[in-house]
């Protein structure tokens, strides 16, 4: 065994001082408080041992599970981490306030198809047993895991890997291939709306600068989620993918909030001629609302939690501790927010369309328009409220139409702001003919310098005759 002892004199000066304590390559966290409980003491003493081998002794086939994993659901179940024990001074050594934290070596890699669970020894129960009960896990990766809990005692603190048939990993499959495949549609979209409003002139006007910021947000957010989202192996990295999805999401939506509110400051505004020009609006105070709201939030929230950025299976943030509504409050917020701004919209604008001459309001017209209203509910993310019903019997099913609604929302961006639009289809063509027109000329200029050779030439008085041309020469 390998152990290491810690004497405090004069008791504790602070109750929250954290005592960490080491063995090997695992480690023990724990409070003054919990060492002391409500006395106070002259001196108090921790230890921490580390066993060698004891896992090949008490191992896996002690463990008996519990009503979410019996050991019938599992398989290959093997202790993977050296047992450690801790002790105390204090008489109290159950339900603490503050938990004891371990963070556990593994003896083997674990792997993406592992569970991992925090356990114990139980020597009240028969023979003894491993149980879970009070330890729950807080994180881990292919090395360590991080164990927290509220009792203590010579009980060994361990983690166990088991090996399953996830089932729900398999039945999820078409789902990730579905994600997968949206995403990549919606990111092709978003980079060439993108492009469009950066070097189309057609596209410009006041609402541009929104229009491209929230496709860059979108993009971004996308981009990382379908490229980060499962890299939990490191920590500290999956925390920071965590906390850059919460700020780049949070921020699409805050662009979407605006979008949604010149729309309606558009529409109720028709009869004002270059309206936004005399309020003056300008972009970078937009962008200090766009990028500076969300930025505050999530500045709030890790510095509230740090600890809930970053899960097991996902660089996200974790639900358990409800941290998740640091993200979700928001975006109800906005959804919320914008519903209502998009229904106002079209109430007016179905008003003024009312108003406006038959002969212009075309059948033509009046279903252009009821597309684009359908459409700009994807734009705005109206639809992102389908997430919020994954739960029961219809999870699966609201998953599968949350993920193929929400993966158009970048090809209806480009669709309602670019291709819709006549000026930009216009420029889209001559692009496109610019892009065909050298390997037209190269073609020609080809096909001319083979010509070129003359085959035959007459030379007739004045005249100058080749196959390919006639030059009359005027003489004095």
């Amino acid at each position: 065994m390998n152990v290491e002892l810690k004497v405090v004199e004069g008791g504790c000066n602070e109750r929250n001082t954290l005592i960490n304590l080491s063995a090997k390559q695992d480690q023990m966290h724990i409070t003054c408080k919990t060492i002391t409980g409500n006395r106070d003491q002259a001196s108090i003493g921790v230890g921490f041992i580390s066993f060698t081998d004891m896992n090949l002794i008490l191992n896996g086939s002690f463990f008996r599970g519990n009503n979410t994993d019996s050991p019938e659901t599992l398989r290959d179940i093997e202790v993977n981490s050296r047992v450690v024990s801790g002790q105390i001074t204090s008489d109290k050594r159950t339900n603490f306030s503050d938990p004891v934290i371990f963070i556990l070596e593994h003896l083997k890699e674990k792997s993406s198809s592992h569970v991992v669970i925090c356990v114990f020894w139980n020597s009240t129960e028969g023979e003894g047993s491993w149980s879970r009960q009070g330890c729950t896990l807080s994180n881990t990766n292919r090395t360590h895991t991080e164990c927290s809990c509220t009792h203590l005692s010579s009980f060994a603190i361990i983690m166990a890997i088991q090996e399953i048939e996830d089932a729900q990993v398999q039945d999820h499959f078409p789902l990730q291939v579905l994600t997968h495949v949206g995403l990549t549609f919606s990111l092709l979209c978003l980079s060439l709306a993108i492009l469009t409003f950066l070097f189309c002139s057609s596209s410009r006007n006041t609402s541009t600068p929104m229009h491209l910021q929230l496709c860059i947000c979108l993009f971004l957010a996308e981009l990382l989620l379908l490229t980060g989202m499962d890299r939990t192996s490191n920590r500290i990295g999956c925390a920071i993918i965590a906390g850059l999805l919460q700020y780049f999401f949070l921020a699409s939506f805050s662009w979407m909030f605006v979008e949604a509110l010149m729309l309606f400051l558009t529409v109720r505004n028709l009869n004002v001629a270059n309206y936004f020009n005399t309020r003056k609006i300008k972009t970078p105070h937009l962008c200090l609302f766009g990028y500076g709201f969300p930025m505050l939030i999530v500045i709030i929230s890790a510095a509230s939690k740090p600890d809930s950025y970053g899960t097991p299976r996902h660089c996200w943030l974790k639900s358990s501790t409800g941290h998740v509504w640091s993200f979700l409050g928001p975006v109800c917020a906005f959804i919320l927010i914008n519903s209502s701004l998009f229904v106002t919209t079209l109430v007016m604008l179905t008003k003024k369309l009312s108003s406006v001459n038959a002969n212009v309001s075309t059948i033509k017209d009046t279903r252009l328009v009821t597309f684009k209203a359908g459409a700009q509910l994807l734009v705005l993310g109206c639809t992102w409220i389908i997430g919020l019903f994954q739960f029961g019997s219809a999870a699966q099913i609201m998953a599968y139409l949350f993920t193929i609604i929400n993966s158009f929302q970048g090809a209806f961006i480009l669709l309602v702001h670019c291709i819709l639009n006549r000026q930009v289809r216009e420029e889209y063509l001559r692009w496109f003919r610019r892009m065909h027109k050298p390997t037209r000329e190269s073609q020609s200029s080809g096909t001319m310098s083979t010509a070129a050779v003359p085959l035959k030439s007459l030379k007739d008085g004045n005249t100058l005759i080749t196959e390919h041309s006639v030059v009359t020469q005027n003489t004095t």
